[in-house]
């Protein structure tokens, strides 16, 4: 509600305001003016953990939760009158002059709904870790999954009274029965290696299942690598007593992402309560076909590489990092153009892995970290700077060579193409008038500018010589 609305018209506590939005009129805040709604959520979780020890360094984990939670939703929206006062008439109108829709609330409702949401995980975890003299190796080995269910159940209806809150047939508008449900499973394998905590080492492996995909599309392996050297650990370092820690990083990873296909979408067949029509004088409820299977689609890969820098200055008061980064993505979801379907179809093509992206970068943060008296402080500067880069889509089509500069996304930075309002390419503000004597200015210099293309177009007729000219 606007500030310069009042709750009731002429400050009259029997007479709801019609305000711009009067379901936000504070007056309305009642039971018994607007309705009632009860929700209750009931909610349990219970987590599991066992862990044995074995007498070598070795370690069985098993992880486990349960989580379940209910919800039951009873609610009702009465109709309720509003009002605006005429003070030259000393009147309170219900409606606008000429109209027989009154003023107020007349879109009740009335609805009862309940989920149930049950949510599982479960891993199997085994670590082993061993120190031989400077060497140190650890590794896990691991296995989970997870999987999700939601059962939703709503009816609603449009009460003819407000008095009466029991449903019927005749009044209801909406009966759904919804189900969702998702699944997922991994493989997980890390080693990981030092030398005097100087050299160090890790490799890393997961073999990944979701129910989005087909099953001979589902699983998808991702692995990666680091390698860190602190450098401020060798012996020719020692003099340098202002550095306290100094580590050079690289490493490339992999991971995988689920993008352009919802639960099913593998499997063909019809999506049910989908459009409706009379036949015979009765209302039936239509189907309509859900396209193309997608079967061709998997996982999209992610591949980030990333070079780093450690360091810790001054016994440590002062500490950073920096990195340069790459995010590389292939196989981002598109659909095939170069097959054609009739019109008739209705659909297009199912979306495959077929394009690439990548993000690159770096960033840093700078810390400085001190203590004054008993009040220890620290401040930090950090920034980054990283853009998009469109390396290649399925099949790109030009008209000619100036469309293809003008618009073409293959191996170019983001923003830098488009058309219309998103074309990058154009003139450049160089102000903004200031007066009326400015803009006066400008259009005389427009003026001589188009005398002076006219002349030039009318020498160009006259002598053997072609004159282009255009401004980008």
């Amino acid at each position: 509600m606007w500030p310069t609305e009042a709750p009731y018209a002429n400050n009259n506590p029997r007479y709801i305001n019609q305000t711009h939005n009067v379901n936000v009129n504070p007056a309305t805040y009642k039971d018994d003016i607007t309705g009632w709604v009860e929700e209750v959520w009931h909610a349990m979780n219970i987590n599991l953990n066992a862990q044995y020890d074995f007498p070598f360094g070795l370690t069985a984990k098993v992880t486990g939760s349960y989580n379940y939670q209910n919800e039951d939703f009873d609610g009702m929206e009465y109709t309720y009158p509003a009002y605006i006062y005429n003070s030259i008439t000393g009147k309170y109108a219900d409606r606008a002059p000429g109209s027989t829709v009154p003023y107020g609330n007349q879109n009740p409702w009335r609805e009862k709904h309940k989920r149930n949401v049950v949510s599982r995980y479960a891993q199997f975890q085994l670590n082993y870790a061993k120190q031989l003299g400077d060497h140190s190796i650890t590794a896990v080995a691991a296995y989970e999954r997870s999987d999700y269910d939601n059962a939703y159940f709503v009816v609603h209806s449009i009460p003819s009274n407000n008095s009466v809150s029991l449903m019927s047939f005749s009044e209801q508008d909406l009966l759904q029965d919804q189900w969702t449900v998702e699944a997922r499973a991994g493989y997980i394998a890390r080693l990981n290696y030092n030398y005097k905590q100087k050299y160090l080492l890790e490799l890393i492996g997961r073999y990944d299942g979701s129910y989005l995909y087909a099953p001979d599309k589902r699983w998808g392996f991702f692995s990666g690598i680091s390698a860190g050297w602190r450098v401020s650990q060798e012996p020719f370092f020692q003099n340098v007593k202002f550095v306290n820690d100094l580590k050079l990083r690289v490493s490339y990873g992999e991971t995988g992402s689920e993008s352009g296909i919802n639960a099913f979408d593998y499997q063909p067949g019809y999506n049910y309560f989908s459009g409706s029509s009379i036949f015979n004088g009765s209302y039936v409820i239509g189907l309509r076909p859900r396209g193309l299977p997608i079967t061709q689609l998997s996982w999209v890969m992610n591949r980030t590489k990333n070079i780093g820098i450690d360091f810790s200055l001054l016994s440590s008061k002062i500490t950073g990092q920096f990195d340069v980064f790459e995010r590389k993505r292939t196989g981002l979801p598109a659909g095939r153009y170069d097959v054609l379907l009739p019109s008739e179809v209705g659909y297009t093509l199912p979306n495959e892995n077929l394009n690439t992206d990548a993000v690159r970068g770096m960033e840093g943060i700078v810390s400085y970290n001190n203590k004054a008296g008993a009040v220890n402080y620290s401040i930090a500067v950090n920034g980054s700077f990283a853009r998009l880069r469109s390396l290649n889509t399925y099949k790109p089509r030009f008209g000619n060579s100036w469309e293809d500069y003008l618009i073409s996304a293959e191996d170019r930075w983001s923003g830098v193409t488009g058309t219309g309002n998103d074309n990058a390419f154009g003139y450049h503000v160089i102000g903004r008038f200031q007066s009326q004597g400015e803009i006066d200015k400008y259009r005389s210099i427009l003026m001589d500018r188009v005398t002076e293309r006219c002349c030039r177009e009318t020498l160009s007729t006259q002598m053997p010589i072609t004159m282009v000219s255009s401004i980008i």
